[in-house]
């Protein structure tokens, strides 16, 4: 196979179409892309990794982007995918903008996936005690709410609260998840309403604030308000950087986080010279 100019480090100008080719030279692969496209994974939810160098082959460039679709869905059609019969096992789609796999649904088969989902939302409905009308016409967190209310017994139009109901109900009140926030509440040592409280993601940064500073009381965060939360966590952070410089320049800690900005760079440049020990410090004091 001859060698091309074009690698992941200096890539086609402008848009271009490529080939992924197994070792006796055919290809397997047809795409197109620009700037590193060739050599990123592909395949969505299941990606899958471009090969090496020597099995891309790029084909055309310095294309526009409709002359690369319209160059990719020629070569498509000319090798074949796989499943027509032809030798290019990684391609679904037929080219072009066709889509993830090409596949576009008649009115036939679009007939029959409305026909599933009402019969799926008539079998929910039923469950739940409303009726179909009742059912469509609910939101996606109204549904979620009217389970919760069933797990707890409630069945039917009952489950149809008003608004302010509707907002004050929901999987945190279900009794196995009670069960847990009252275990994980006296695991943290903070009383149940105070956990309870807390977002899901105030949770987790209180989890974080715990493991950072062990031995401290638990309430001093919660009670703490957003805005001194996110400077407690800077000034965590600002610290941490300043123990590293600290323990990279071989100073006190003290002493180094009483040093201005400029005397840092210095001690930097003078550490990068390859100058070591007290000279780093040397008139900085």
């Amino acid at each position: 196979m001859q060698a091309q100019p074009f690698k992941q480090s200096a890539p086609p100008a402008g848009y271009y179409t490529y080939a992924y080719v197994r070792a006796d030279g055919r290809p397997w692969y047809i795409g197109k892309g620009t700037g590193r496209r060739a050599w990123r994974p592909h395949g969505g939810k299941r990606r899958w990794r471009a090969p090496k160098d020597e099995f891309i082959l790029i084909l055309k460039w310095g294309l526009t982007n409709d002359e690369a679709l319209r160059h990719e869905r020629y070569l498509i059609a000319v090798l074949g995918r796989e499943m027509d019969g032809g030798i290019l096992a990684g391609n679904c789609s037929i080219g072009g903008e066709s889509g993830a796999c090409g596949y576009r649904f008649s009115p036939e088969d679009k007939a029959k996936q409305a026909k599933g989902m009402k019969k799926l939302s008539l079998m929910a409905a039923t469950g739940y005690g409303l009726t179909l009308e009742e059912w469509e016409g609910l939101s996606k967190p109204k549904k979620t709410l009217v389970h919760a209310r069933f797990q707890k017994g409630v069945r039917g139009r009952d489950a149809l609260l008003s608004e302010d109901r509707v907002e004050t109900v929901g999987y945190k009140d279900l009794p196995q998840n009670l069960k847990k926030e009252e275990a994980a509440a006296i695991r943290l040592g903070v009383p149940l309403g105070k956990y309870r409280s807390l977002s899901y993601k105030e949770r987790n940064n209180f989890k974080v604030w715990l493991k950072e500073n062990p031995g401290a009381d638990p309430l001093r965060w919660i009670e703490m308000t957003p805005a001194q939360r996110t400077a407690d966590r800077r000034a965590k952070v600002a610290e941490s950087l300043l123990r590293n410089g600290a323990q990279k320049y071989g100073a006190p800690f003290d002493l180094w986080k009483n040093l201005t900005m400029l005397q840092r760079k210095n001690v930097g440049k003078r550490y990068a010279r390859g100058i070591r020990g007290a000279a780093l410090l040397e008139g900085l004091l």
